[in-house]
């Protein structure tokens, strides 16, 4: 599969898990979150024994800074802002999502994360 170019990306680095956890469990949220809560509900179903695969600092360049994402093993991508650790938004992540971050790191996405990526996709888990 190809997959489409990103040019929002200026710049992908990978984060420590220890890193990743302390903006994961950060209880913050930004006003634009709360727009997003059918789908934040979700992902919170389908996170339930889900782990947090890796954790990528994103320069796209926005005027609020850099942002966090952290990459769960359900197929979820929870995007934080980096300056504030307020959780922005989460998705429910097409498996193209989640190849963009790895391959921007010279790393191949976990054929699982894929996997849970094509299932919700089919069941259109991403519009919400």
């Amino acid at each position: 599969m190809t997959i489409s170019q990103n040019n929002n990306f200026k710049s992908v680095e990978i984060i420590s898990n220890e890193v990743a956890m302390k903006y994961y469990s950060s209880a913050n949220s930004t006003a634009h979150m709360y727009s997003r809560k059918d789908r934040f509900n979700q992902a919170i179903i389908l996170n339930n024994n889900s782990k947090i695969d890796n954790g990528f600092f994103v320069d796209k360049g926005h005027d609020n800074g850099k942002e966090v994402h952290i990459v769960t093993t359900s197929g979820c991508i929870f995007i934080y802002n980096a300056r504030t650790s307020k959780l922005v938004t989460v998705l429910i992540a097409r498996a193209n999502q989640v190849k963009r971050l790895y391959n921007h790191c010279g790393q191949f996405a976990p054929r699982g994360i894929l996997n849970n990526c094509y299932e919700h996709s089919k069941v259109a888990l991403n519009t919400i």
